[in-house]
């Protein structure tokens, strides 16, 4: 933020970096655990205090765009840990945008940007995993610059929150109201997200 600064006015900020670890949560090294913990939800902190800071210390507008994932909306058994940081994700950031108001700095714009599970290297190597079946649920994974393009057109409106796609996240969400009758559903999510992740497998077998 500091080297931004020094190179003209630090109007645009976007936390991404994000790691994924399949797996339940009480097999997993604690290693592994904070590490998710570290890059998902204390690096996005971290990220809005030095972007905050140096924007509300210069003129102009600014927005910071955290990238969180319609995983933290309900349940998504096989990245729990993962899930639960991009629910504390959305949360800060909406929290965030109070502060910001409180604090008379309306000119600075935070948003949560909540896409589903995208065709990344991130994804695609944990698809040997079947623990990561619910990720694959989805008709489609999303393409990068899907993602890419809707964190562009977050900067400089007044959303707050937004997902991707939005029909799947209205799902997530009454699925995270009602999380005891959502349970009941997963056996069929992840029977659909096993299809497609061996699928995901043949493909890439028959391109070796």
């Amino acid at each position: 933020a500091r080297r931004a600064a020094e190179l003209g006015r630090l109007a645009v900020w976007v936390n991404n970096a994000g790691v994924l670890a399949t797996g339940v949560p009480w097999s997993a090294d604690d290693e592994t655990v904070n590490r998710v913990i570290d890059v998902n939800l204390l690096g996005v902190i971290h990220g809005c205090r030095a972007a905050i800071a140096t924007m509300a210390a210069g003129p102009g507008p600014g927005d910071v765009v955290n990238v969180a994932s319609l995983a933290g909306f309900g349940p998504v058994p096989g990245v729990a840990v993962y899930a639960a940081t991009k629910a504390a994700v959305t949360s800060f950031t909406t929290s965030l945008a109070g502060d910001l108001r409180w604090a008379g700095l309306d000119r600075i714009k935070v948003h949560a940007l909540c896409p589903g599970a995208a065709a990344t290297d991130m994804a695609l190597e944990v698809a040997e995993d079947p623990y990561s079946a619910v990720l694959h649920a989805a008709p489609r994974l999303l393409r990068p610059d899907q993602v890419a393009d809707a964190v562009v057109r977050m900067i400089g409106s007044r959303s707050v929150l937004r997902s991707l796609p939005r029909g799947r996240a209205g799902m997530l969400r009454a699925a995270g109201l009602a999380p005891t009758s959502s349970l009941r559903l997963l056996p069929y999510f992840r029977s659909v997200g096993e299809r497609r992740r061996r699928a995901i497998l043949d493909a890439r077998s028959r391109s070796e």
